[in-house]
């Protein structure tokens, strides 16, 4: 329709970082405004699974009274996560002794089980697994929700990352 609607609002003064997760759908556009109603981002969604939006904004030191804030410049890109290779090494000393579970961290803080790496298999296990820089993943000892974590690892932009699963 061409019609703008405010979906939410992140309130200034914030300290580092704000997260903002919204669904969407893909050719939906999206316009991030400052408060005086400049634009300051104009997005339209693709279709790939998980987008992230980067508005980055700079406050001047104002002279004076400093009663309201000085009017921000901002930069404002599409940030892409990069895709990267995880590989996973579970070390024949651990996996004699238990089962591991590779659980994936939803942007929205749900664990996602991809993979198991089962006790008893002979000699070092080494798992692949393809993802995205800034993805979470969680290694739980044990088969079940209740199982103790061994291991958090978030991807970086490296091209591929090596990690060792040692005991908890």
């Amino acid at each position: 329709d061409g019609v703008e609607q405010q979906y939410s609002t992140l309130e200034a003064g914030d300290e580092g970082s704000v997260v903002l997760t919204q669904a969407t759908f893909a050719g939906d556009k999206w316009v991030i405004r400052a408060p005086d109603g400049e634009i300051l981002v104009e997005y339209t969604a693709t279709e790939e699974d998980v987008q992230r939006v980067l508005v980055a904004t700079h406050s001047g030191q104002g002279s004076g009274s400093s009663s309201s804030p000085a009017p921000a410049q901002a930069a404002a890109k599409p940030s892409t996560p990069t895709p990267v290779v995880l590989e996973f090494e579970y070390p024949s000393e651990m996996n004699t002794i238990r089962t591991a579970r590779l659980m994936w961290l939803s942007h929205d803080g749900v664990e996602q089980q991809y993979a198991t790496l089962e006790a008893g298999d002979p000699g070092h296990v080494v798992l692949t697994q393809q993802t995205f820089s800034g993805d979470t993943w969680v290694i739980r000892g044990g088969g079940d929700e209740s199982s103790s974590v061994l291991l958090t690892h978030k991807a970086t932009e490296a091209p591929t990352q090596r990690v060792v699963i040692r005991p908890a």
